[in-house]
């Protein structure tokens, strides 16, 4: 199984995020040496490289090196349409208070806004709910460390920026006089700046300065006791459109800790903010799931035996997805199962003695072709004759397959709702025989399967509706690939996994949340078009057997060494744009497990009153065990 899951594909959602920033962001890597890939010509629907006005790519910053991965190719440069009018809400104020948020709970307030940080190396910042606060109630509690030439900060929307522009809904604070919230630092010697963004602003990424925080406390600064903050409204700059509010930037100065709570617009200052109460907790027992990739070395070796089995005792695993091992038939050059069926029953055997629930698990992208949904088929035949051969304590519980489907080259083009009818056939095929043979049926899906990307356009989707909704409804379970590091905030574990949880209590579908603790490389990501005005390029020159080269160059002059291929027989994009995406945002490698656990419960707190969500999946036990040990392991 290809183990990029989820990792470049991921700009699907990352692009959208990042037209919400108002700071832009620095790479992570340094581009140093012109890279070159190819692609097939037929998948993205074009004849040749002249067909091509807009290209979008991913340099993974390898540890052998940089890699060039293709992420979209267009004929026609998209854009996103704004609407010529806009809509604003007027506030409903209750006795001189309209509150959008006490940051008690989830990730967005009264307006449907979203909160997040935003931040550019060597600085670090991270925000999220974590009671109990100082006085004991939940707060919005962001940490940061500022180091020049960085910056942080973190900003709250009051309007759904997932929305699309059409459909987005902004505040008119015109009947307002003052923003006011109550602050508080933990050393006392924190510093904010706040600013505003409206409509305008906000759609070019961009926001105007009100001034220090400071200058609007009683004592003229942050303190360790609690302050109110009053932000007269006249104090906004002029360029406001104060009918279109969109959203509040803070940034950050050194480093500290800042507590945040009962934020609201008032008709006069002094009046009383309502407070928050302390939500009720809901105690539930969650399961724990881990992936096993490499099952042969557990099968034929005792001590990894005991190693597995002694570690999901420690971290209370209760459900182990454990990969079927094949080998080569060399001379029909097919695979076969290797059953080894002398080792099977006693590893299962004593995975259910220790509690643990078994699901056989198999994965390729190629699987969700028609060609290939046979084997697939024929593992679950192979798993109801294996089950009838053995005691029960013997049987695997479920199958499982981690099939992704956008890995395929074919997947982000023309064909991708083809792949996608191929991928929901073998679904609607195999969840009655696996149920038939005694097995429940499972599978593996990216969080971005339900969202649109930075155009407003389906990320996947059939029949008008996501693929996360026709695969909840013929499956008995799911494992949502929810590969993110911060549990609040607008891209966030909780931000992601919200609306597959919501579908699927409906369905009474149980679902994992899966974390990442397998070590990733940074990316960035850089759009090219005919507008571009940035120093780097693409050239695309036409190949044989209808492919298309692509060379990407770090700088486009005439004394670069590919310099030769800007002439006219070759098409020349600029650089339009680029957002880095640090590894450290996707996976846990780079982590404290006490990290991974802080935000393992955070989610529980959230996600508790959801009958959908049964627990969490680890991704993958070889990772995740030399990890928990502090082992220092590489990405790719």
């Amino acid at each position: 199984m290809e183990r990029l899951t989820c990792h470049s594909l991921n700009i699907l959602c990352l692009f959208l995020l990042f037209s919400a920033c108002h700071v832009p962001q620095e790479v992570v890597g340094s581009e140093q040496q012109s890279l070159s890939t190819h692609i097939d010509a037929a998948h993205w629907g074009i004849r040749t490289s002249k067909d091509i006005a807009y290209l979008s790519l991913g340099i993974l910053h390898e540890t052998q090196g940089d890699k060039l991965v293709i992420h979209d190719v267009r004929s026609r440069r998209p854009q996103r349409q704004l609407p010529n009018n806009f809509t604003s809400r007027s506030p409903e104020f209750k006795n001189g208070v309209f509150l959008v948020s006490h940051f008690n709970r989830g990730n967005r307030n009264h307006l449907g806004g979203y909160f997040n940080t935003f931040s550019r190396p060597p600085s670090q910042a991270a925000i999220g709910i974590d009671p109990p606060s100082p006085d004991e109630t939940p707060t919005l509690n962001f940490t940061y460390s500022d180091h020049a030439p960085g910056f942080a900060g973190f900003w709250i929307h009051l309007f759904d920026f997932k929305a699309p522009p059409e459909k987005r809904v902004f505040l008119d604070t015109r009947t307002a006089n003052f923003l006011t919230f109550s602050i508080r630092g933990e050393s006392g010697t924190e510093a904010l700046a706040l600013k505003v963004a409206d409509q305008q602003l906000e759609a070019k990424e961009d926001s105007h300065l009100v001034g220090n925080l400071g200058d609007f406390l009683p004592k003229g600064e942050i303190t360790q006791t609690w302050q109110q903050v009053w932000v007269p409204l006249r104090a906004f700059p002029h360029a406001i459109d104060r009918q279109y509010l969109a959203g509040l930037v803070f940034l950050a100065y050194g480093h500290g800790q800042i507590f945040i709570k009962d934020l609201a617009f008032t008709t006069e200052q002094n009046v009383p903010i309502p407070t928050a109460q302390q939500p009720t907790p809901l105690i539930r027992q969650f399961r724990k799931a881990l992936w096993l990739w490499e099952t042969e070395q557990v099968l034929n070796n005792p001590e990894e035996r005991h190693a597995l089995l002694d570690f999901c005792a420690q971290q209370g695993i209760t459900d182990l997805f454990m990969q079927i091992p094949y080998e080569a038939e060399q001379e029909q050059q097919q695979w076969r199962i290797m059953w080894q069926t002398e080792k099977f029953p006693s590893l299962l055997r004593a995975l259910h003695r220790a509690g643990v629930r078994v699901d056989a698990l198999d994965g390729d992208r190629r699987y969700v072709l028609k060609e290939f949904h046979g084997r697939l088929l024929m593992l679950i035949d192979h798993l109801r004759h294996y089950n009838e051969q053995v005691l029960p304590e013997e049987r695997f519980d479920g199958v499982r397959f981690d099939n992704e489907p956008y890995l395929l080259p074919q997947f982000a083009g023309v064909q991708k709702k083809d792949v996608l009818r191929q991928y929901l056939l073998f679904l609607q095929k195999a969840r009655p025989q696996a149920n038939q043979a005694g097995l429940t049926f499972g599978v593996d899906i990216p969080f971005w399967f339900d969202s649109n990307n930075t155009f407003f356009e389906p990320s996947a989707e059939l029949e008008g509706r996501p693929m996360t909704e026709h695969i909840l409804d013929h499956v008995d379970n799911i494992a949502i690939m929810d590969y993110r590091t911060q549990a609040y905030g607008a891209d966030s574990v909780l931000a992601h996994a919200q609306t597959e949880l919501t579908y699927a209590a409906e369905q009474k579908t149980p679902v994992f949340v899966a974390l990442e603790t397998v070590p990733l490389p940074d990316e960035t990501l850089l759009r090219f078009d005919s507008h571009g005005k940035q120093d780097s390029c693409v050239v695309l020159e036409d190949a044989e057997d209808q492919r298309i080269q692509i060379y990407w160059l770090p700088t486009c002059t005439e004394t670069d060494p590919l310099s030769f291929l800007t002439t006219q027989k070759h098409v020349q994009l600029r650089q339009a744009g680029r957002i880095a995406v640090p590894a450290d945002k996707l996976t846990f490698a780079q982590r404290s497990p006490d990290e991974l656990r802080h935000v393992m419960q955070q989610v529980t707190t959230e996600f508790a009153h959801l009958p959908s969500f049964v627990g969490f999946a680890i991704h993958s036990y070889e990772s995740y065990h030399v990890w928990v040990q502090g082992k220092h392991v590489t990405h790719p």
